[in-house]
């Protein structure tokens, strides 16, 4: 069964994250998923604009960080639903299936990534 929509803007949400923690930067993004996946298009705004930020930032702390930030941000393309933006809100199920997503590839990256992220 294919991801839906609201699971695939979770796991994007998971890269975003993980972007952030690989440049060095603290896990709030984390905190905020519960936001995120109430008001997607409110919460997710710089935030991936700053994504290839994050990359550059990963880049110069040394190849093990570059490599991992490459293919989180290679992902993120593939995660990325077909609408060009988030949607403004989504319902208490959808609610879930974002937050399904979310914690599905967050934990994916974190067993692939371990030692980096922490």
């Amino acid at each position: 069964m294919a991801d839906s929509d609201a699971c695939r803007w979770g796991r994007f949400y998971a890269g975003l994250h993980t972007l952030r923690v690989l440049a060095g930067e603290d896990g709030k993004l984390d905190a905020a998923r519960d936001d995120a996946a109430k008001r997607p298009l409110t919460v997710f705004g710089d935030r991936m604009v700053k994504a290839y930020r994050h990359l550059g930032k990963a880049k110069r702390r040394g190849p093990a960080h570059a490599d991992a930030a490459a293919e989180v941000f290679r992902a993120l393309a593939d995660f990325h639903p077909a609408a060009e933006t988030p949607p403004a809100t989504l319902g208490e199920a959808q609610q879930t299936e974002f937050l399904r997503g979310y914690g599905t590839q967050k934990l994916e990256y974190e067993l692939a990534h371990r030692k980096l992220l922490t």
